[in-house]
């Protein structure tokens, strides 16, 4: 990001594509926190990785994820068009998505 704002004065950031809240949620008889998707943007990496609304992301590349707020500050840290691996809990069960994170407008 440093480069780019040298290069012509602004600086893009990573962007997943969801609007989320803060929540528990149990997997296997332990609860954890994480960000309820409330909203996943369609056309954007949330969508083409096919995250839905009411999944619970607990993780992000193995680092847990408290809420919305430790979410956001996760994806910020990445560059656009990184791979990351996403700890999703749909229907109770805990699964692992990919997806290949946008730029922000």
């Amino acid at each position: 990001m440093a480069s780019e704002l040298i290069a012509d004065g602004t600086a893009s950031h990573a962007y997943l594509g969801v609007g989320a809240s803060d929540t528990q949620v149990e997997v296997d008889g332990t609860t954890r926190t994480g960000a309820l998707l409330r909203e996943v943007v369609a056309g954007t990496a949330a969508a083409d990785a096919g995250l839905k609304t009411g999944d619970v992301v607990v993780a992000i590349d193995g680092r847990p994820v408290s809420g919305s707020e430790s979410l956001t500050g996760y994806v910020r840290q990445f560059s656009p068009g990184t791979q990351v691996v996403l700890g999703v809990v749909r229907d109770g069960t805990l699964e692992e998505v990919t997806a290949v994170l946008g730029t922000a407008d």
